[in-house]
């Protein structure tokens, strides 16, 4: 809960940096492999605007991926965290008065932790792992506004960072 206040209140904050353009979302990420499932998470946006049709963009997304698993030598749960920090270009152009969509790419910076802990015969176990690596995104956006200042949003992004994945989710920008 105190991220989410710290996330809002950099919103804020942001957005009143005019002509910038600041979003806070929620995103799901897609398979890391076949056990995982998808991980889910949120973040923080921001666009600079050198014109009303480009601008470079700055993201810093938390992932968080979650696998509790039985087999024949116990139980294990599984936790992979993953902040990526994008920085890259963005173009825009609208769609009607009230649209607009977005193209964009960049590079990006991820760190990952894994936690693994669990049980077998009786003795329990735990290890912690760690990895930065770097990749490319590219990825858009439909924002639609709902005030003069307010826009919901359509994410979209893949990642080439190793291992390879997708982002999509829910925006809400100020500074439309």
């Amino acid at each position: 809960m105190r991220l989410f206040r710290i996330l809002f209140v950099s919103l804020a904050l942001l957005s009143n940096a005019a002509p910038a353009k600041a979003d806070i979302f929620a995103v799901a990420g897609s398979d890391l492999s076949s056990d995982f499932g998808a991980g889910v998470g949120g973040g923080l946006g921001y666009t600079y605007p050198f014109t009303d049709i480009i601008g470079l963009r700055f993201d810093l997304t938390y992932l968080r991926y979650t696998f509790q698993g039985k087999n024949t030598f116990g139980n294990s749960n599984i936790t992979y965290s993953r902040i990526p920090l994008f920085a890259g270009v963005r173009g825009g152009m609208n769609i009607d008065k009230n649209a607009r969509f977005y193209l964009e790419g960049g590079l990006e910076i991820s760190h990952d932790k894994m936690d693994i802990k669990g049980d077998y015969g009786g003795e329990t176990f735990g290890a912690k792992s760690g990895k930065t690596s770097m990749g490319a995104a590219v990825g858009g956006a439909v924002q639609f506004g709902i005030t003069d200042f307010f826009a919901l949003g359509l994410i979209f992004r893949n990642h080439s960072s190793s291992p390879g994945y997708f982002t999509y989710g829910l925006s809400l920008s100020g500074g439309f």
